[in-house]
């Protein structure tokens, strides 16, 4: 993940086109546009990339190496000193950029990536607060919709995509944990029981917007306290809704699963594609092939 330019968002906002259809996608690859505060990072080709990666790069401002291991930095070809201004020709290839994924997730990372599209990754900074009066489907709706609408004004050319998940058990809504206890609390609830997972997108260019909500149901294991310390004890829980993962140390909690295993990891890949070809944003990948052949972190797991 090679640094890049310093220049301001604003200077990148006029350049963001949709791909041509049917390009031969470049290898993949990672690098940073910007430095600084602001904290954007183009995405390029790079569909399992470890979540390590990304799991430290939006931090108070450090920039997007920050904790960021040097040998998980292929292609790095620019001066990391202060006040440099990076690599010319990874400025250049800004200008290929088109969607903005409005999300600092690296599930959703990973899935966005499945598409072979460049994309921005930009943390949206907005509150995830539910409300007593809506359901968990308003609530994710209203959270996908506010994430994507935030980044507007940064990026008016290009087509925006905001999502949020969240779990819904005999109707109560359960988000990501406060803390490890929380998250044992949350597991406990959980353990033995079937529960809903509910997943928004939203994607916006210019005026338009395009939405989708997909609902799974998850049934977890009566699994025992042992196994229950020893998956918290990976640290696994602590940024996922339900606090457990479908695609990592978590599926060991999980007894079966029925409806969008994508959408359970945090981005309905399916929808999300549709809604893009809709936007004029052609997507060249076959996106039924991915759900047909599964060839996916732990989805073939799933009968």
């Amino acid at each position: 993940m090679g640094q890049g330019a310093g220049e301001r968002v604003g200077a990148h906002r006029a350049s963001l086109r949709c791909p041509v259809a049917g390009a031969v996608p470049r290898r993949a690859r990672t690098r940073p546009l910007l430095r600084g505060p602001r904290r954007v990072v183009p995405i390029l080709l790079h569909a399992q990339a470890s979540g390590l990666v990304l799991l430290r790069i939006f931090q108070s401002g450090r920039g997007p190496l920050a904790d960021v291991p040097r040998h998980l930095l292929p292609g790095r070809r620019t001066d990391s000193r202060p006040g440099s201004r990076g690599c010319p020709r990874a400025r250049q290839r800004s200008a290929g950029l088109t969607l903005v994924l409005a999300s600092t997730s690296p599930r959703r990372y990973q899935i966005l990536s499945l598409l072979r599209l460049p994309f921005l990754m930009v943390s949206p900074a907005v509150p995830e607060v539910a409300s007593a009066l809506h359901s968990p489907v308003q609530d994710a709706r209203s959270h996908a919709q506010s994430k994507a609408a935030a980044l507007a004004a940064r990026f008016p050319d290009a087509v925006l995509i905001g999502s949020d998940t969240l779990i819904s058990l005999d109707g109560a809504k359960i988000g990501k944990p406060r803390d490890m206890d929380d998250a044992r609390d949350i597991l406990r609830r959980l353990r033995g029981r079937a529960h809903e997972v509910v997943t928004a997108v939203a994607m916006i260019r210019g005026g338009r917007m395009v939405e989708a909500v997909e609902t799974a149901q998850v049934r977890m294991r009566a699994f025992g306290e042992q196994d229950l310390e020893t998956y918290l004890a990976t640290g696994d829980s602590l940024d996922k809704a339900g606090a457990y993962s479908v695609q990592g140390p978590g599926r060991s909690l999980i007894a079966g699963l029925e409806g969008d295993y994508l959408a359970v990891m945090g981005l309905p890949l399916r929808a999300v594609g549709t809604g893009l070809r809709e936007l004029g944003c052609p997507v060249a990948v076959d996106v039924d092939r991915i759900y047909r052949l599964r060839e996916f972190l732990n989805w073939r797991t799933f009968s």
